[in-house]
């Protein structure tokens, strides 16, 4: 896969940041969030990307375990 253009990762993962917080609301890990977003075609951007983003606003510590 290409790689998104500068910035553009940040930017597509914070506009799906409400459903990616109603997903985890609902017990969803950030894993299966990526997978439905993927399945959905709301998401084009890798897996670390969307991580490192979506982390960043769940206030997920860069020290704690990303849950798979």
């Amino acid at each position: 896969m290409a790689r998104a253009a500068w910035g553009k990762a940040k930017r597509e993962v914070f506009l799906l940041k409400g459903e990616i917080l109603s997903l985890c609301e609902q017990g969803a890990n950030l894993n299966e969030v990526f997978q439905h977003l993927r399945n959905e075609k709301k998401l084009t951007v890798c897996r670390a990307s969307f991580f490192t983003y979506a982390a960043a606003f769940l206030s997920i510590s860069s020290f704690e375990r990303i849950p798979f």
